[in-house]
């Protein structure tokens, strides 16, 4: 078993007992800046996997304590602070963050989101502007009572075209106007009819749909599962009911608009699809070597293996629920450049157990996964002064045999993709992604359906979104949920 060098922690209690010093002696508010640059760089020190890429991080490169503290209070601006410490951001690092205000970060990954609860997709026109299709509405959300459905186009929003430079606007206003429009020649019309969308808090269910189809004389189940949310986790599994149930010989599971979540949700999903042999390695993680050898240190090397497990466990009670599991041995997956991190993670980690088919386009690309980290003081209570936290990439995985090459996505086995001129309903078995599927399980797959161009043709709203494309573990895995400078101690 490996141990945490002298030198790392020598260095590291000595940060520590600096940061908690300089917290007990400066409460100025005019000073936040310097507990947040602290706390930031400690937090980033300790479990960020490019650690070793960023000489600021290295404690050893300044000369003295005093050096080290005029690097963190130079910038005042702690936001900018954090993301000038990351990795080569926006080329390797393009998954960090910070934000001010933890309770939004924790309700989204709850699926709890102010929006009017549509997701767009945005499709290009001429003279770079696009239009805003409908893909799906959350049941009774504000666009749901709306009256708009999957398929609705729209060219403006707020009387203006619909440009890259506001599209975003449907997550970043409290109210806004589309007005209708159709499409022809990548030319908008105005049909003259507007509709007017407010926010609201907005809980969406993952589960979107769930069914079984009889096609010659099989059984086909199809799931639209759109997030890896930890509150759904039996909705999933009930969901799984039903096809156990129903004895289907195939499934279907559609990401296309999944832009990951829980790596917990991820192992449920992929135990009740594949088994729970809970001896199986699901996904395996490479962390830092200070975060690394804490966890060998602590809980020991296999912590860092993630295996099939057969119980959904009630993080608040403990109690446990059986999985309803379906033993395939194949399984078809729809996915595209919406499907990230988790949903890459389920793809990828279940290939070397069964037969994956990968229905649609390239997958976002992301093989590395996060945790939040808040600022608790050093008696171990939160910090009361800010409610910041930053959700760094700590770990990046692999399948059981070490794969994880992917970081500029997946690559379907048969290309088929979702445009704004055959968007059908989710379900209909003619709509272009699910009947490619259902055509190469019955072995009719053309020749075309495999060699279509492989662009996207939408931007998904839902990117604009905070925390939207996500692989995170919960700090209390690792015994690491309160912030704490010697927590390797």
């Amino acid at each position: 078993m490996r141990k945490i060098s002298c030198l790392l922690l020598s260095a590291l209690l000595t940060i520590s007992l600096l940061v908690s010093s300089c917290k007990d002696d400066e409460n100025d508010s005019s000073d936040l800046y310097k507990e947040l640059n602290e706390f930031i760089w400690v937090g980033l020190y300790q479990y960020y996997l490019w650690v070793d890429n960023v000489p600021q991080l290295n404690y050893g490169n300044y000369s003295s304590d005093a050096a080290w503290r005029s690097f963190l209070y130079k910038n005042t601006d702690s936001e900018a602070f954090f993301y000038s410490l990351l990795y080569k951001y926006g080329e390797v690092d393009r998954f960090s963050w910070i934000v001010d205000n933890y309770e939004e970060l924790e309700a989204s990954f709850e699926g709890i989101t102010k929006s009017s609860g549509v997701e767009f997709g945005f499709s290009p026109l001429r003279d770079n502007k696009y239009a805003a299709v409908v893909l799906y509405t959350v049941k009774n959300g504000p666009a749901y009572r709306a009256g708009l459905k999957r398929g609705d186009i729209f060219s403006q929003i707020n009387g203006q075209d619909i440009t890259s430079s506001n599209y975003s606007v449907v997550y970043g206003s409290d109210a806004y106007s589309l007005s209708y429009a159709t499409i022809t020649d990548s030319v908008a019309s105005l049909t003259g009819n507007t509709v007017s969308l407010s926010t609201e808090e907005v809980y969406e269910d993952p589960v979107y749909l769930d069914t079984v189809y009889s096609i010659n004389n099989k059984k086909i189940g199809y799931l639209v599962y759109n997030g890896f949310m930890s509150d759904y986790d039996q909705e999933l599994n009930n969901a799984f009911a039903t096809f156990k149930s129903s004895g289907i010989d195939e499934l279907i599971l559609d990401l296309r608009y999944n832009l990951g979540g829980s790596g917990q949700s991820a192992t449920y999903l992929a135990s009740m699809i594949y088994g729970t042999d809970t001896t199986d390695i699901f996904y395996k993680m490479q962390c830092n070597e200070l975060f690394g050898n804490y966890i060998i240190d602590n809980y020991g090397e296999d912590e860092l293996n993630t295996y099939f497990c057969d119980y959904i466990t009630d993080e608040n009670t403990g109690s446990k629920t059986a999985l309803n599991r379906l033993n395939l041995s194949k399984i078809h997956i729809i996915a595209t450049g919406s499907s990230a991190s988790a949903s890459e993670l389920v793809i990828n980690c279940l290939k070397p157990y069964m037969n994956v088919t990968m229905v649609g386009s390239t997958t976002y690309g992301k093989n590395v996964g996060s945790m939040t980290i808040k600022d608790y003081k050093s008696d171990g209570t939160l910090n009361p002064d800010h409610k910041w936290a930053m959700q760094p990439i700590v770990f990046k995985v692999s399948d059981k045999n070490g794969n994880s090459d992917y970081a500029s996505g997946l690559t379907p086995d048969i290309y088929a993709r979702e445009t704004r001129e055959n968007i059908k309903t989710l379900g209909d078995t003619s709509e272009i992604l699910l009947k490619t599927a259902l055509k190469d399980i019955f072995g009719v797959v053309s020749s075309q359906n495999k060699y279509v161009s492989d662009l996207r043709s939408m931007v998904l709203s839902k990117e604009f979104r905070p925390f939207a494309s996500e692989l995170y573990i919960k700090p209390e895995k690792f015994g690491v949920n309160k912030f704490k400078h010697s927590s390797f101690k």
